[in-house]
């Protein structure tokens, strides 16, 4: 997301970010008046990047060895003449388009490929569809959603909506989706983020812990505030639901949590967690407050947890094994651990 001219420009990723969690649209709108700083990329998630361009790479020389009637889309130019290039790349029908860039008011975007089919649309007896790269095994919606917006933005060039779009996954996969079955979720979602953007820069919308977390850049901007609030989803195993149900009584702090009688907690909570939560805020309460750390002993209940492991047995072998996803020949195993008993007799 940039700003322009007091106008927000904004792109398929932003729209993937806004339904992963909208605090991470505040925060890219707010970074710069607030100075905020994105933490540092991992090690683990420059890996994937790495791999990323890489399976783009590659795919770009298979398609270019296919297609001899191909062009690249200057990436260095201004997004202005990126997008004449893409337009007159698309007059002239060239088979293959790579790194095609799209305009449309403030939402704009680069898709990794397009290419053409022989489906006619204004721009003559053909038309073009979407093909991008992901590193990932596992495709998720909000890869769909992604590529749904190229499509959008090329269905407007050529004034006809593409039939089809495809995903090159991490086992090079060609995976197909029909593209009129998700433009509704596609508009949905950019009208709900068109919508909100110009309030949510002074909205009272606060940070909550979510599976985006591990891969958010302005993590450590949320963990800030949450240890400055001293906000109940730093209680240890909490879970995100239980901090909802808390918070409609009230109870928003650790400290408050703390202060809480876990008989008249009325969420339904099993009452055994309830008693572990007060604890559990209670003991880091007490080492805000006095930098003394406590513990206690939770009672273990016969038939439960490690009491469910089989008895030892000198037949026992543990194994352990890592794998190196990204490998391209097969899922590459790295690391092996084994440990079992060797009795002498």
């Amino acid at each position: 997301m940039r700003t322009n001219k007091d106008k927000i420009l904004y792109s398929p990723t932003d729209l993937n970010n806004f339904v992963s969690c909208k605090y991470h649209i505040k925060n890219d709108l707010l970074a710069k008046d607030l100075k905020l700083e994105k933490r540092e990329i991992s090690a683990d998630l420059k890996l994937r990047i790495k791999y990323g361009i890489e399976h783009e790479i590659k795919h770009f020389k298979l398609f270019k060895n296919k297609y001899n009637q191909n062009i690249t889309i200057n990436p260095k130019l201004s997004d202005e003449k990126r997008f004449e290039a893409t337009k007159q790349a698309l007059t002239k029908g060239y088979k293959l388009i790579y790194k095609a860039y799209f305009i449309e008011k403030n939402f704009r975007g680069e898709a990794d490929f397009l290419l053409r089919v022989n489906t006619k649309s204004d721009l003559g007896n053909y038309s073009y569809e979407v093909y991008d790269t992901k590193i990932t095994k596992n495709l998720r919606p909000k890869h769909v959603l992604q590529i749904t917006g190229y499509s959008y933005l090329v269905g407007k060039l050529q004034n006809l909506l593409p039939r089809h779009m495809y995903l090159i996954d991490g086992n090079n996969k060609f995976n197909p989706y029909k593209v009129n079955e998700f433009i509704d979720y596609f508009t949905y979602t950019r009208n709900r983020f068109e919508n909100i953007l110009p309030t949510l820069k002074k909205s009272d919308i606060y940070p909550e812990k979510c599976s985006y977390c591990q891969y958010c850049p302005w993590l450590d901007v949320c963990e800030k505030r949450w240890g400055d609030d001293n906000y109940i989803n730093q209680v240890a195993r909490i879970r995100k639901s239980q901090v909802v149900k808390l918070r409609k009584e009230k109870i928003k702090t650790v400290e408050a949590l703390a202060k809480t009688n876990a008989n008249k907690i009325k969420s339904k909570i099993n009452q055994s967690t309830k008693i572990r939560l007060v604890q559990q805020a209670k003991l880091q309460e007490e080492k805000r407050l006095t930098g003394k750390s406590k513990f206690i002993f939770n009672e273990t209940e016969v038939g439960r947890g490690f009491y469910k492991l089989p008895k030892e047995n000198e037949g026992d072998i543990f194994y352990d094994i890592e794998g190196f996803p990204q490998s391209e020949k097969r899922p590459f195993e790295y690391l092996h651990g084994i440990f079992y008993l060797n009795e002498k007799k």
